[in-house]
Parts: structure tokens; C-alpha cells; sequence
């Protein structure tokens, strides 16, 4: 899945740079300590399995298996090919996907933040400061967001998709593993190795999922605020000419981000998956 997903994303690079350029005019955002330290543990990763898969009690047949069949007897060789390969392994997937996955995770959420600054924006306006001029800016605000909106629709229709595919499957199998080995002796650093794949695949996922399916919700809350605040000043004034803002935002949809037009991203999608997984591995456990 690693490579439709990077080809997917090298394809859309000119829609990437045009995004970026349009969410950083709209909300402007250093790197926090917090978004460093996931990245850098998420980049760390292949380094941390590679380690695990070392210190293994099985490491000489490791190493015959990733050394297609050949036997290596010299300690050193064995951890230096297991290093390599692993952390080769790693960082194609599950690595990179899991960066993709965090990267769109990141943008939701700071188009979030900026449709919620907005709604605040809204809410703490009297309904006599609520005038025509301050409504058309917020709609060109609202604009604005829409257009980033389009471009990130664009640029993840697929690999959201494919993101999603591969960890929903991941999910699956890692769980079965799970709950299979538990009646045999497999070695501690092993089900490490599966805990940290699962929980890499399962909270790229749930962090999409949350994100992106914030969207529609902040979306809708703006669209509200700014319904009520319309009608609040059409009791104060009395006038009926200042409604035309409000209906424009009424005809339009709330944006929902789409992969493929297969899974769109709402926040109730998680309940869905998480009972896919659940009774994909009971009928697993009454095989």
C-alpha cells in the first residue's frame, strides 16, 4: 500500500504546494514540541522494531529468513542484517503511511481550529455590530477555508482511501495474531513488535477518522452560529433586507472529506470499524 500511496501523493504535489500556500495564509502555526515528538516517534519507529526483532531468542532464524535460506553463524552479521532489512522494512511501511496519516490528521486540525476561531468570531458579536460589511467578511473568510478545503479533498481522495484500507486490514491481522498466540510461548519482544505495529495503524486511523470527521462538525457549527446572529438582528432592527448572507450559507452543503467516495470521513465511522475489526476476529476465534 506504501507505493500507490506515495505515487498517489507525488502526483498531487503541485495541489500540495497550492494548499499549503492557502492554509498558511488562513491560519499560520509553528511546530509545537507536541507535533515534533509525535513525528519524531513516528520516524523513530522502524528503529525501535529493528531492535526488538534483534534481541529476539529466534534472532539465527531471522536472520536465515531474511537472508532468503542462507545460514549465518556470526553474531554480528546477524544483527546487522537484521537491522537493515528491518528498519528497511519499517520505514516502508508501516512508516510511511503512518505519516501521511498524521500529516492529514494535522491539516484537519488546523482548519478546525480556524472554523472554530471563526464560530468564536461570530458569537462574540453583538447582533448590532452583526452588519452587512462584517458579514461579507465573513463569508470571504469562510471562502477562503472552502477553497483549502477543495484542495485537500484533491489531494487525499486517494490515499485517504488506500490509508484507510491498509489500516483497517492491519488492524485485523494484528489483532487476530494477538488473540492467537495467547495459547502458545512466543517471545516477549514479538508481541512487542505487533503491540507497537497495532498501535500505530490503529491510532493513524482513529486520529483521521476524529480529525477529518470534525470537519462537518465545526462546519455546521459556524453555519448555525452565524443563522442565529442573522436572526437575532432581523428582531433587533426590524429589517428584512440584510437576510441574502444567511441564505447563501443555508444552500450549501456541509463538506464531509471523501476517499474514493467509499469511506467518508465522520466521526461515527470509528464505531462501524471498530465492530468490523471485533467480529472479524470472533468469527477468527470460533474458526
Amino acid at each position: 500500500m506504501s507505493v500507490p500511496i506515495w505515487f498517489a501523493m507525488r502526483c498531487r504535489r503541485k495541489q500540495l504546494a497550492a494548499f499549503l500556500r492557502q492554509l498558511h495564509e488562513i491560519h499560520r502555526q509553528a511546530m509545537t514540541w507536541k507535533i515534533s515528538l509525535s513525528l519524531y516517534g513516528i520516524c523513530i519507529s522502524p528503529v525501535i522494531v529493528a531492535a526488538l526483532n534483534a534481541i529476539t531468542s529466534n534472532r539465527a532464524e531471522l536472520t536465515t529468513q531474511l537472508a532468503y535460506g542462507y545460514a549465518i553463524e556470526s553474531l554480528h552479521a546477524q544483527l546487522v542484517l537484521i537491522f537493515i532489512k528491518i528498519v528497511i522494512y519499517n520505514t516502508i511501511y508501516p512508516m510511511c503511511p503512518t505519516i501521511f496519516a498524521f500529516f492529514l490528521s494535522l491539516f484537519c486540525r488546523r482548519i478546525c481550529d480556524q472554523v472554530r476561531s471563526l464560530t468564536l468570531l461570530i458569537e462574540k458579536c453583538s447582533p448590532k455590530q452583526f452588519t452587512v460589511s462584517f458579514q461579507s467578511n465573513i463569508l470571504n473568510q469562510k471562502r477562503r477555508i472552502d477553497n483549502t478545503l477543495f484542495l485537500l479533498q484533491r489531494m487525499y481522495y486517494l490515499p485517504s482511501f488506500l490509508m484507510c484500507a491498509a489500516s483497517f486490514c492491519s488492524c485485523c491481522t494484528l489483532v487476530a495474531w494477538i488473540l492467537k498466540s495467547m495459547d502458545y510461548s512466543v517471545v516477549l519482544a514479538m508481541i512487542l513488535t505487533f503491540f507497537l505495529y497495532f498501535f500505530m495503524r490503529g491510532v493513524s486511523l482513529l486520529a483521521c477518522l476524529w480529525t477529518a470527521g470534525g470537519l462537518p462538525v465545526e462546519l455546521e457549527a459556524v453555519n448555525e452560529e452565524f443563522h442565529k446572529k442573522a436572526h437575532l438582528r432581523l428582531l433587533v432592527n426590524a429589517k428584512t433586507d440584510e437576510i441574502d448572507f444567511e441564505k447563501h450559507l443555508s444552500e450549501r452543503s456541509v463538506f464531509v472529506l471523501s476517499g474514493c467516495d467509499i469511506i467518508h470521513f465522520k466521526r461515527g465511522v470509528i464505531l462501524s470499524l471498530v465492530g468490523g475489526i471485533l467480529t472479524y476476529n470472533l468469527r477468527i476465534l470460533k474458526m
